[in-house]
């Protein structure tokens, strides 16, 4: 058990702007040796939240990166955010190997609701994000996520993804469960 945090606003290491007020949901990926975590941080008061990454070899001492965050927000100017998806958040990364490249799901704030969004990478560190969510706020007929749709879980089964993700709309906040046949980089 270690008795300060491996990442905080206060450090280690140059902390940035962008992360200033506060750092979370972490998610850890190892690959050749090195954990890679990437990490949700936000500024205030504009509440502009962006995915960040710090590496370490030994799971104690932890390294940022130099161009964090990772994978920033769509395009902004002056303040206010222009037609996207993932104007205001990129959040919550959930990264996964698929063969030949990584693949991280993540959630997108704009165009005034939570859409579930995808980027790829062939390093952990360069994401090309696609533009298009995989699922916008409100698809559901019965309004079961008419707000917001995010904060995903994968589970692959009987030849079918099963996507479980926060679905904020009609009736409060519940899980919505989306399925679907292999996505198109399982082919």
């Amino acid at each position: 058990e270690k008795g300060q945090s491996i990442l905080s606003i206060y450090g280690p290491g140059i902390v940035k702007d962008w992360e200033k007020d506060s750092i979370y949901q972490p998610w850890l990926v190892e690959h050749d040796g090195t954990y890679y975590n990437f990490y949700n941080a936000k500024t205030m008061p504009q509440w502009i939240e962006q995915l960040g990454l710090a590496t370490s070899k030994d799971l104690h001492n932890w390294i940022r990166h130099i161009d964090n965050p990772i994978l920033r927000v769509g395009k902004r100017t002056n303040g206010a955010s222009i037609d996207g998806f993932d104007t205001q958040f990129t959040s919550d990364a959930k990264v996964f190997y698929d063969g030949d490249k990584w693949v991280m799901f993540y959630f997108g704030v704009g165009k005034g609701g939570a859409s579930i969004m995808i980027a790829f990478s062939k390093d952990l560190i360069q994401w090309v994000r696609d533009p298009i969510p995989l699922y916008t706020a409100g698809e559901n007929p019965s309004g079961l996520d008419k707000q917001y749709a995010h904060k995903i879980s994968l589970v692959w089964r009987d030849e079918k993804w099963y996507m479980f993700y926060c679905a904020v709309g009609n009736s409060g906040r519940g899980i919505g469960l989306i399925t679907s046949q292999a996505l198109l980089c399982d082919k």
